[in-house]
């Protein structure tokens, strides 16, 4: 589970920003927003709010920066290839120092932060501290001198120094531990890979998210529970769906353009004799009681009802999994009672039992109510004069339990919304 991510310097963010998912003391409020035990109560969610291009999407993408360093710099970088990192670049200074990111996370009952600091070139300082007895341990430190790399680390850390040689400068000592099965590092680096997601579901890509309704497809035709769940939630969301039917297709159902190269069209045959292209359909009940009718899901049905269904196979695993997914966007092509429905799952406790987290991006405002969020889970985005990303916690304006959250981020009492006039014509 996230406890809390800090990233400076990266994208539009150039002073440190923050998102923590511990709860506010002495708010007692939606105890079903929570997850975790006794020993550890965390937040199920957190949404920022915010003006377009106020840099709510460069926190996630923060967040998925650091996923992609530590699952990719040990195998897919090469020697002296740039790392990837983007530092705010609206001044001299920042584009020439490196970005830094610090998380936080619990797994397997143990605690961990783990900090980063990166270039495009190399990793300037890289630390792991541990607190597998309640009580911290240092594991590893990694500094670059401008001259070479000063490496510390303590008792409780298994000896490695053959990765320490086997690091490169851009590749993180954590990320070639877990390729080599150093058993500490393997650990943190799994949480990474396992338990941390991105999506972008507002990606402007063709079939960016094609992947996604594919799985979706595919869990249902294969696994009956995975396709109760997404049948009960279609249900659930009022949208007239009863069932769902995935069915192979067959040549003689799909009907190929006769421009198509020869290439493709022989590897969409071989796909079609192998079973391996599905359609998904949906099952309505007939409204004078004769039956039931097959609808098409992406021919029949509406943009909002296949975003969902899209989403449902990855919210399965989530949710099963326990995973902590950022999440660009939840809204798009969304009505807000399909948001407010993905919301529920997380804040559910027999739905969320394994300790699932989101942190989205939406600028559906009908979610700011304090029957739905708690003051603790609203953040809110603005770029300062300077067009730097600053992240505030709605707590910061210390709004009572009884005010209208909606009302006051409307009226602008928070921040977080653009500044226009009467009309864009002026």
């Amino acid at each position: 589970m996230l406890v809390h991510f800090v990233v400076r310097n990266f994208r539009s963010i150039r002073e440190s920003v923050s998102l923590t998912m511990t709860p506010a003391p002495k708010d007692h409020s939606l105890p079903g927003n929570l997850v975790g035990d006794e020993s550890c109560r965390l937040l199920a969610s957190a949404v920022l709010y915010g003006a377009n291009a106020s840099g709510k999407s460069n926190v996630l993408k923060a967040l998925a920066y650091l996923r992609f360093i530590v699952e990719n710099s040990a195998t897919r970088l090469l020697p002296g290839a740039p790392t990837g990192v983007v530092p705010y670049r609206l001044d001299a200074e920042s584009r020439a120092k490196p970005s830094s990111f610090e998380v936080a996370f619990i797994e397997d009952g143990v605690r961990y932060i783990y900090y980063l600091q990166i270039s495009a070139e190399r990793v300037h300082h890289e630390e792991l501290v541990a607190y597998p007895k309640g009580q911290p341990q240092r594991w590893f430190t990694r500094k670059w001198t401008g001259e070479r790399y000063d490496w510390h680390s303590t008792s409780s850390f298994k000896p490695a120094k053959d990765l320490q040689e086997r690091t490169r400068d851009n590749a993180l000592f954590l990320s070639v531990g877990a390729q080599f099965n150093h058993p500490q590092l393997s650990a943190v680096y799994q949480w990474f890979v396992r338990r941390l997601g991105y999506w972008d579901l507002a990606a402007q890509q063709p079939g960016s998210l094609a992947g996604m309704q594919a799985f979706t497809s595919q869990l249902a035709k294969n696994d009956p529970e995975a396709k109760a769940f997404i049948t009960r939630m279609l249900a659930a969301a009022d949208l007239g769906i009863q069932d769902i039917r995935v069915i192979t297709l067959s040549s003689d159902q799909i009907k190929l353009p006769e421009a198509i190269p020869e290439d493709i069209r022989s590897q969409l045959q071989t796909d079609l004799l192998a079973g391996r292209v599905t359609a998904t359909q949906t099952i309505h009940r007939r409204s004078d009681g004769s039956g039931d009718e097959d609808f098409d899901l992406m021919a029949d049905e509406s943009a909002g009802t296949v975003r969902l269904f899209t989403l449902l196979g990855s919210l399965r695993i989530m949710l099963e999994t326990g995973a902590c997914v950022a999440i660009d966007e939840i809204d798009a092509s969304m009505h807000p009672l399909l948001v407010r429905s993905i919301l529920g799952m997380l804040h559910d406790p027999e739905v969320n039992r394994h300790g699932a987290q989101a942190i989205m991006t939406s600028h559906d405002v009908s979610q700011l109510n304090q029957e739905i969020l708690r003051r603790d889970q609203i953040y809110l985005t603005e770029k300062d004069a300077d067009g730097a990303t600053q992240v505030i916690p709605l707590t910061d304006y210390r709004p009572k339990q009884k005010d209208s959250i909606l009302r006051g981020y409307l009226a602008g009492r928070y921040g977080g919304i653009p500044v226009l006039p009467t009309h864009l014509g002026r």
